[in-house]
């Protein structure tokens, strides 16, 4: 999902779940906040989490 906060400022989120058939579980959930600095130039500030069973 992007949320589009200002014309040089996005939020962006990522879930993934993943699951298979030996029992292992994980969810993987992702922040970006990319900022436009200048004309063709972009900063990816990011926050990852990760679990796995």
């Amino acid at each position: 999902m992007n949320y589009y906060i200002r014309e040089y400022l996005v939020l962006r989120t990522h879930y993934r779940y993943y699951t298979d058939d030996w029992g292992m579980d994980s969810h993987t959930a992702k922040i970006e906040l990319p900022v436009k600095v200048g004309h063709g130039f972009t900063v990816y500030p990011s926050y990852c989490y990760y679990t796995q069973t």
